[in-house]
């Protein structure tokens, strides 16, 4: 069995209008939210044995600061260029092409395309539109990431700071 957890990166700042989007950092609701969403994953006891992000300042921020929630070695935090407001077939390209050794992949990135991938791979449900720091967990009986299909997980947990009464 596989699991895949998807993290939209917290939310992020405007206030730079010159700032290139690659460049923009979290703002202080999503400096807030990530720890907060980190603690309530920690809490479902699911260990990733891989993090990978997007290189954009706002996913890896989030990515870090999970890593420092979950204990995590930041050090094996892979940072993936191509995952920058990636499309869901080239999620799908990445994900099938990640080592058999790790079972639990955790993967932090951006919309429309993380929403996009996260609805194709479950097996009739739709979770719309991930808000920021939102995480999804789902499982898939496939045994080798090589092998994962389109509508084939089934989601374990779903949360975002709004549904927990997080205020802002």
């Amino acid at each position: 069995m596989k699991t895949l957890v998807l993290v939209r990166h917290a939310k992020s700042s405007w206030s730079d209008p010159e700032l290139a989007d690659i460049e923009r950092p979290l703002n202080e609701r999503g400096q807030r939210d990530a720890p907060r969403m980190a603690q309530v994953f920690r809490q479902q006891l699911l260990q990733p044995d891989l993090m990978v992000s997007s290189t954009a300042a706002r996913a890896l921020a989030t990515a870090e600061i999970f890593a420092h929630e979950l204990k995590y070695d930041q050090a094996k935090l892979l940072r993936i260029a191509e995952l920058y407001l990636a499309e869901a077939d080239a999620l799908m390209d990445f994900v099938r092409g990640v080592d058999d050794a790790f079972s639990v992949l955790m993967l932090f990135g951006h919309n429309d395309g993380l929403s996009h991938f996260a609805n194709r791979l479950l097996d009739h449900q739709d979770l719309g539109s991930l808000p920021t720091c939102a995480v999804a967990a789902m499982d898939f009986t496939q045994d080798q990431w090589s092998r994962l299909q389109w509508h084939s997980g089934r989601i374990r947990f779903f949360f975002y700071p709004k549904l927990l009464g997080l205020k802002s």
